[in-house]
């Protein structure tokens, strides 16, 4: 229970496939293993009580590397929420090429969650800085082109909250 008190952090994956050059935890490239969803719930169900009101979602990993199976990043930001449901979960991710989805419903739950009349506390900071030099030949992201696309993306995000509220109104 006392390791709970002092939690701000919860890292899904043993290792990060990001590289950001402004890192400083020095985490091998690549995932090693992976938390299960089920010992992740199991956690959280149990010591619900003890865990904080603020929790990140990536030290020392990049939150989008976790899946298993069908569930991903959205699954496991519901379980911590349903348990916790005034919790403040905070991401910072990379944003990695084919995580739009992922990234749209995390951001819709994340909205769900905000009682009307307040401000959005939780928040996903997005890196956009370059990936250390050691990795970038292994992996080139085409940020104008990926930044075009999280741009789209948000626009999408902000034309459905117009249309649920307008459907509420």
């Amino acid at each position: 229970k006392a390791l709970f008190k002092n939690l701000i952090g919860i890292e899904l994956t043993a290792g990060c496939t990001s590289g950001c050059s402004d890192c400083y935890l020095m985490i091998p490239h690549g995932v090693t293993s992976r938390v299960s969803f089920s010992s992740f719930e199991e956690v959280i169900k149990r010591y619900h009580d003890e865990l904080p009101e603020y929790v990140d979602f990536h030290y020392g990993n990049e939150p989008f590397d976790w899946n298993e199976g069908d569930k991903g990043l959205v699954d496991i930001y519901k379980t911590y929420k349903k348990y916790r449901p005034q919790a403040e979960v905070n991401f910072i991710t990379y944003f990695p090429k084919g995580s739009e989805d992922q990234m749209s419903q995390v951001i819709s739950e994340m909205i769900k969650h905000v009682p009307e009349g307040e401000e959005i506390k939780e928040n996903i900071r997005i890196s956009l800085r370059q990936k250390s030099p050691d990795l970038r030949h292994k992996e080139l992201l085409g940020l104008r082109e990926h930044t075009d696309v999280v741009k789209k993306k948000v626009k999408e995000i902000e034309e459905r909250i117009r249309q649920d509220i307008q459907k509420q109104t």
